[in-house]
């Protein structure tokens, strides 16, 4: 009987060995370099980052404070509106407190315990806060 021909059969193994696997070892060798590279350059981007958002953090912390002066010292007519500004003010004194005495990486991790408990409030406060820089860019394209 004759032997037939598959031709989706693979073909006989007549190949260099030699250069198929020094070719692969020599791709994967670069791209172990390049993925190394590549992290430790996200790394000292991500370091980088951090230490601008701690110096950053200082400066906010004086902003909050200096907002809660102003609404301590707004005139105000008492009751109600004077109670939500004098608790504001409040607020705004603990957050600045906060923001000196921890750094980044303590904010993230509060962000996330905060974003687990409350997630629809924390929905909320993205979605409140990419609203609000929407507007801010509609109002900048217009000028």
């Amino acid at each position: 009987m004759a032997a037939t021909h598959d031709p989706l059969a693979p073909a006989a193994a007549n190949t260099n060995t030699e250069f198929g696997s020094g070719m692969t070892g020599s791709l994967k060798s670069k791209v172990s370099d390049a993925t190394s590279h590549l992290k430790h350059t996200a790394s000292d981007f991500g370091r980088s980052a951090a230490e601008n958002i701690n110096r950053n953090m200082k400066s906010a912390a004086s902003a909050l404070d200096s907002t809660a002066s102003a609404l301590r010292r707004a005139p105000n007519s008492g009751g109600k509106l004077g109670n939500i500004a004098h608790s504001t003010a409040d607020r705004l004194e603990s957050g600045a407190q906060y923001m000196r005495t921890h750094d980044t990486q303590d904010l993230v991790h509060g962000i996330e315990s905060y974003t687990r408990r409350q997630p629809a409030v924390a929905l909320g406060c993205a979605a409140a806060v990419g609203f609000l820089i929407g507007m801010s860019l509609q109002r900048d394209r217009r000028y």
